[in-house]
């Protein structure tokens, strides 16, 4: 029984860590040049937890293990609007890429 038991906890561990997903992409000025330190928040729109995170030098931007679900992403700058845009679909084990074109402002 408890060979059994110890088999089957180890089997589902590697299950347990493939149930989330990645989020990520480049953070850009109308003129295509990348924003560095900008703030980018992913919330989950059904259960409403927020993860926030800035992009890189390169204007990257990247969420790992996110549960998947459906996704609003804000992203802001100093001079620049907000951007925003909801229903980012994530599915369990998958990258998803959403590349935020920031407007002066």
């Amino acid at each position: 029984m408890f060979k059994r038991l110890m088999l089957l906890l180890v089997c589902s561990i590697p299950l347990a860590a493939q149930s989330t997903a990645v989020l990520f992409g480049n953070v850009v000025d109308p003129l295509g040049a990348a924003l560095v330190n900008a703030a980018v928040t992913a919330t989950n729109e059904a259960t409403g937890v927020s993860v926030s995170v800035q992009s890189n030098e390169s204007g990257d931007y990247v969420f790992v293990d996110l549960k998947p679900g459906s996704y609003r992403i804000v992203c802001q700058q100093a001079g620049f609007q907000t951007f925003e845009q909801s229903g980012i679909v994530l599915e369990v084990n998958r990258r998803a890429r959403v590349d935020l074109h920031m407007a002066i402002g």
